[in-house]
């Protein structure tokens, strides 16, 4: 029996002669004879640590999907490996065309009162390539409107993660831009040779500038990100491994951006039984759901072309289906896609079923026949249930263990998973606060930083004058931090493939102590005018503290600052921000996964990235180590630009508690509703105790 987590036409591949491969325009798709390697897609569980091995090279994809390339001899182990769930192998892909876009209606939605531009979006396309130097990929001041460009056909500097092609950047592009067509094109050479990928992506998003705005596109201002599928090793078509690697590569990049993103796919095959239910379709429909994601497919060339036919065959009955070949077709492929069932235990000729044929394989003397299951199923009409149906017929038809015919359904994940933030952070927050037994924190400062404190020179028959200084003095009070929960009683007792009232606990004391590591912070976020807010006197936030103890360091970029611009300056600024630093120790920088991740990509002028980790940007920005905090994402600092990350040494910032800061469960139970109700709480107040102990790092962007 052919391998079921094998597709059946890659398996119909290996067991094929290569003289029949040859004859066939399907089957060599995805093999290179020359290293006798495959390329196929796969769905994998678990982690992808192990989906590698010796002459197998990973490409990983969101979703549990991967590009794995392994010889051959290699497939049929491969699939017994226990996270392997299915394997198929690449298609062709043919390209599409598109229609006017006035046949779309684009126009009025383009010039009503809120006219759609695109502006603030991304369109990226998975085709041919584009013709960078056309007008319509351009602004006004003749720079290019494409961030990206993976070319997978040129061989060189693929993206991080990737394994083949080359990827420039907008900055390159807009140097080849200027050097004109002859050097530019040696500088990026990458060209769209078929044109369907410039006319696709003009149709989407070219601005008219090459017609005086006559033919703008439908997102005509919009950025845009550009992947030229193709590879080498075979002829001009590309596969469905490119694709899913080129719309990978988009999403990750909108990711990046923090932006939306339409993916736009003009090319298809006729390949497969149009159920969606092959990897790709699968893939597609997973990453959809990602980020700010549309995807947007072509429907076709074929129109009411004949290329399907299907119905119901019956046995006994022959159906007949032209099909039309032609003088000169080299290759006829024939496709055979049923809908089908398990035989659940009856043989050919036979009129009974194994009443417990999902039990065991023993013969049993009592039998159901097919005549009673059409008396079942005749009833179920009448009780509007198949199941209630086999239920009253069961003492006469000796129908036994009903739940294996409709089995109750059964969690997988017991108890619930919680659905969270990345928490790694919170206890970094609450491990590093130094904690104090008094719920009221004060501190004294004697400032000898002005002239008037310094020690001077005596002149001889004058008068000495006093040294002169201010004391400085704040004192923060505590307030209460909680969070109720009920459960209905019924629910206590009903629930009983875990412990739902431990659980519940969990979650609290979880959202408990990211709310008081989010306050001590950047605050919780919350109006001032909300009853739930954490006031900002109680537990000072880093970012917004007085000037006293935090820093104000602005990261000033220009207007058209590039995401490597934006990490360099930071890094430059919290350099020099250190110098006003009087903290204790090397403090943490804490910040956001953008931020981090910019920093990580900066690259010198060879194309080598500048920093390999995070204790590499670490070390560069004179911190002990970077933590990222997830809930700092689009929080606006004290200025009102983006808030880029916090420096500060959290042994210099005090929670004080009474009676230690004991977290207290309280639990009361409803008698009037039924109810199980529980709190828990905590009184304590938090602030930083050293002057000049922390720094705000926060985007200042240039006018213009």
């Amino acid at each position: 029996m052919p391998d079921q987590k094998i597709e059946n036409l890659l398996n119909l591949a290996m067991n094929a002669l290569p003289q029949e491969r040859a004859k066939s325009e399907n089957l060599n798709v995805g093999y290179d004879p020359t290293t006798r390697l495959w390329d196929v897609i796969v769905k994998y569980s678990g982690p992808e640590s192990g989906l590698g091995g010796e002459r197998i090279q990973v490409v990983p994809l969101l979703g549990s999907y991967a590009v794995v390339t392994l010889p051959e001899t290699e497939i049929a182990a491969y699939s017994v490996r226990e996270q392997i769930e299915f394997i198929e192998k690449p298609k062709r892909l043919y390209f599409e065309t598109f229609e006017e876009r006035e046949a779309s209606c684009i126009l009025p939605v383009q010039n009503g009162t809120d006219g759609l531009t695109g502006k603030g979006i991304l369109v990226g396309i998975v085709d041919s390539g584009v013709d960078y130097f056309h007008p319509d990929f351009r602004n006004e001041d003749g720079s290019t409107r494409i961030l990206r460009l993976w070319d997978q056909s040129v061989a060189g500097n693929p993206p991080e993660n990737y394994v083949s092609g080359t990827e420039y950047t907008k900055e390159e592009i807009d140097e080849a831009l200027a050097l004109g067509e002859t050097e530019g094109r040696r500088l990026v050479p990458s060209g769209d040779f078929s044109g369907h990928g410039t006319a696709v992506l003009g149709i989407a998003a070219g601005n008219g500038r090459a017609s005086d705005g006559v033919n703008r596109g439908v997102a005509y201002r919009s950025d845009l990100l550009v992947v030229k599928m193709g590879n080498p090793r075979e002829n001009s078509f590309p596969r469905t491994t490119e694709l899913m690697e080129g719309i990978d590569y988009l999403i990750r990049q909108a990711v990046k951006m923090r932006k939306p993103i339409v993916i736009n796919i003009s090319f298809g095959n006729n390949y497969g039984s149009h159920r969606g239910d092959s990897l790709l379709e699968n893939y597609i429909d997973t990453v959809a759901a990602m980020g700010r994601t549309v995807i947007v497919t072509g429907t076709g060339n074929n129109g009411s072309q004949p290329w399907h036919a299907g119905g119901i065959l019956q046995q006994g009955k022959t159906e007949e289906i032209q099909l039309a070949v032609g003088a000169f077709e080299p290759t006829l492929n024939v496709q055979l896609w049923k809908d089908y069932e398990d035989e659940m235990g009856h043989s050919e000729g036979d009129n009974y079923m194994k009443r417990n044929v999902f039990d065991n394989d023993e013969q049993q003397d009592d039998v159901l026949s097919h005549a009673a299951m059409e008396t079942i199923i005749g009833d179920a009409k009448r009780f509007g249930s198949l199941k209630e149906s086999f239920l009253a017929h069961a003492d006469e038809y000796g129908i036994e263990q009903i739940d294996y015919l409709f089995p109750e359904a059964k969690t997988l994940n017991n108890p619930p998973e919680f659905i969270k933030r990345d928490t790694g952070w919170v206890s970094t927050v609450m491990g590093a606060v130094h904690h104090t037994p008094f719920s009221r924190i004060k501190s004294v400062f004697a400032n000898i930083t002005e002239d008037e404190a310094r020690a001077k020179g005596y002149i001889k028959g004058n008068l000495k004058k006093e040294e002169v200084f201010s004391l400085l003095k704040r004192t923060t009070t505590p307030t209460t931090i909680y969070k109720k929960q009920k459960l209905d009683r019924d629910d206590v007792i009903d629930i009983t493939d875990f412990d739902v009232v431990a659980w519940l606990k969990s979650e609290m004391r979880i959202m408990l102590d990211e709310e008081i590591a989010r306050a001590i912070l950047i605050g919780d976020g919350r109006l001032s005018s909300s009853d739930d807010k954490i006031n900002e006197s109680n537990i000072r936030p880093v970012v917004s503290d007085a000037e006293l103890y935090t820093i104000r360091q602005k990261v000033s970029v220009a207007a058209n600052a590039t995401d490597d611009d934006k990490a360099k300056a930071m890094i430059k600024s919290a350099v020099k921000a250190r110098k006003n630093y009087k903290g204790s120790g090397n403090p943490t920088f804490f910040t956001t996964e953008d931020w981090l991740t910019n920093a990580l990509l900066l690259e010198d002028t060879q194309g080598h990235r500048l920093y390999k980790n995070d204790s590499e940007v670490a070390a560069a920005m004179r911190v002990s180590k970077i933590v990222t905090v997830p809930v700092m994402e689009g929080v606006k600092g004290p200025e009102g630009g983006d808030l880029i990350g916090i420096i500060v040494n959290l042994a210099d910032y005090n929670v004080g508690a009474d009676k230690g800061g004991a977290v207290n469960m309280f639990d009361d139970f409803d008698i009037d509703y039924n109810q199980q109700k529980y709190l828990i709480e905590t009184r304590c107040s938090g602030a930083l105790i050293k002057p000049y102990s922390a720094i705000e790092l926060e985007l200042d962007v240039a006018a213009g």
